[in-house]
């Protein structure tokens, strides 16, 4: 089930046993997605990662100091990043960095 973040109203977020995916409202299409890239890099200060084609969907995963996330475009969400089902403080920090403290 995705739930609109309160705190952060460009994204939303989606927990499933997979993982958590922080849906980036303002990334819809296929054609957002290496902007979306270019987006969270930016904000995260790392390097840019290769991307990979799939018939559905695209990926790339990000190494970050505190872990490792995956940038992501499906049709179902759009262009979204995942970290693992036990990182909610990881998700939380690459929302924080790419648009600042909640304002609520």
């Amino acid at each position: 089930m995705m739930a609109i973040n309160l705190n952060y109203p460009k994204t939303s977020e989606i927990k499933k046993p997979n993982g958590i995916f922080i849906v980036f409202n303002d990334y819809e299409k296929d054609d957002d997605f290496q902007d979306f890239i270019n987006f969270v890099v930016s904000k995260l200060d790392v390097d840019s990662p290769e991307s990979v084609q799939f018939p559905y969907s695209q990926a790339a995963v990000i190494d970050l100091p505190g872990g490792e996330i995956t940038a992501m475009f499906h049709d179902d969400t759009g262009c979204c990043v995942r970290v693992a089902p036990d990182e909610q403080a990881l998700a939380d920090l690459v929302v924080r960095a790419c648009y600042g403290e909640p304002s609520g």
